[in-house]
């Protein structure tokens, strides 16, 4: 089986939105009080099915067009093994930069509770995110996590950054979005990408450049990432973006992605920091 984000890469906005809680130990949810925990985040909810203790659930007041009528939106809450050496959580790891302590934390961690949204794909997109941010911080509290390793953008955060970053109006960078980079081996040149984007049926974007510090052009790649998710994908070949300094214009062209999952990105040319041929 290939990677979630393979996964994603080849089925976009229709592939489920899955976010895990990193815990030391399983932990044992009830379904009644995971229903409590949603109906006081969200308002309605109700369980898939009435019997049994499964933990899936439906949003009646969210709902997407579904064979000629409409679904409501649907969650589902599993537990998953979390076993030391995990190539995803290690990739994501390795991808982290903003939480240095990360890698120790997801260390000390035993399990996991997979989040998972589904027939969201037809949601807009704020709308899926928030339902997800708002799954995420119902379950935590029941069940507190270490660490929240956001697949769809290869990431690892901390709880709490999290929180406090959706509270504060800063909801695609949160989490639900990253900046990767990578060193081109034998050669004094970088590779800047970012994942998140896809799960919304939007290309990311890519900058491969030399001389030039990999924070100005994260900060660029930030900013197109906004852009395109506020806009949708309205960047065409051709179209500038705004570069580090003021005034400077940055060309873009659609491609193929350098960096694994392969898929569509919007391409980022640097300018004066392109690499030579």
């Amino acid at each position: 089986m290939g990677s979630y984000l393979e996964m994603q890469a080849q089925r976009g906005a229709s592939c489920p939105y899955t976010v895990q809680l990193l815990l030391t130990a399983p932990a044992e949810l009830k379904k009644a009080d995971v229903l409590s925990a949603l109906r006081e985040r969200f308002g309605a909810v109700a369980p898939l099915e009435a019997d049994g203790e499964s933990l899936a659930f439906y949003h009646p007041n969210h709902r997407v067009p579904f064979k000629g009528g409409s679904a409501p939106v649907q969650c589902s809450i599993l537990p998953v093994e979390l076993r030391q050496g995990d190539p995803q959580l290690a990739a994501a790891l390795s991808q982290t930069w903003a939480w240095p302590e990360g890698r120790a934390v997801a260390s000390r961690c035993r399990a996991a509770l997979a989040l998972s949204d589904m027939l969201a794909a037809g949601l807009d997109r704020s709308e899926r995110l928030d339902l997800m941010h708002g799954l995420v911080a119902a379950v935590h509290r029941l069940a507190p996590a270490q660490a929240v390793h956001w697949l769809p953008s290869q990431r690892v955060v901390k709880p709490e950054d999290l929180f406090t970053a959706v509270a504060g109006g800063d909801a695609l960078f949160a989490a639900a979005v990253n900046v990767r980079m990578f060193r081109v081996e034998g050669r004094t040149q970088t590779l800047m990408d970012t994942v998140g984007l896809g799960a919304f049926g939007l290309p990311d974007v890519q900058c491969h450049f030399e001389r030039c510090s990999p924070g100005r052009v994260a900060a660029v790649l930030y900013s197109v990432a906004r852009y395109l998710y506020e806009r949708g994908d309205v960047i065409a070949d051709g179209h500038t973006v705004q570069g580090p300094e003021s005034g400077e214009r940055w060309p873009c062209r659609k491609a193929l992605s350098w960096a694994a999952p392969r898929r569509a990105v919007v391409s980022v040319m640097p300018g004066e920091f392109a690499p030579a041929v």
